[in-house]
């Protein structure tokens, strides 16, 4: 055989070797697109760039082995890979932060701070004095003593009704402002 009739021959099979068959290019393709699956909404986000190029490269190796150029398939589908590998890097996609959209408002009618799917009280608004601020009920008295928290000089601490100071709101022995 010649020199340059082997030469051909050899350039032919390497050629030959480095082409896709359609199969191939099938196959690869279906794996790589199943490999952008699960991070394509933060690709989106994160690498959209890379993410269109990937997804144009995969296209390309499947025009390219329609028409039959397994070399050209090849070629994109080694393109294909390398930018599927740069989209699914882990350390990248952690790093990128994608912002939480705000919880949409909830309802509040009587406009006293607790949403009314947890309001007890819906045409009340609670009173925001650091009792049972939680129900969205009003206390108007916290310590239940029959004295309004108003007026009460301990609003939080039950008045023993004895006959002695029995006003203040507090116990006997308590300090307030009338029984120091």
């Amino acid at each position: 055989m010649r020199p340059l009739a082997l030469g051909t021959l050899l350039l032919t099979v390497a050629a030959l070797s480095a082409c896709a068959t359609a199969g191939e290019v099938e196959e690869r393709t279906t794996a790589l697109e199943a490999r952008l699956r699960p991070v394509q909404t933060k690709a989106e986000r994160c690498a959209p760039r890379d993410l269109a190029y990937a997804h144009a490269a995969i296209a390309d190796a499947r025009r390219s082995s329609q028409v039959g150029d397994g070399a050209a398939a090849s070629r994109a589908l080694d393109r294909a890979a390398s930018l599927v590998d740069a989209v699914t890097d882990e350390p990248r996609l952690a790093r990128c932060v994608i912002p939480q959209a705000p919880s949409p408002k909830r309802a509040d009618g009587d406009g006293d701070g607790v949403p009314d799917d947890e309001d007890r009280c819906l045409s009340e608004r609670e009173d925001r004095d650091g009792w049972l601020d939680h129900d969205g009920c009003p206390d108007p008295d916290n310590d239940g003593d029959g004295i309004s928290d108003q007026v009460d000089q301990c609003p939080n601490i039950p008045e023993v009704i004895d006959g002695v100071a029995d006003i203040d709101g507090c116990p006997d022995g308590e300090p307030s402002p009338e029984n120091p």
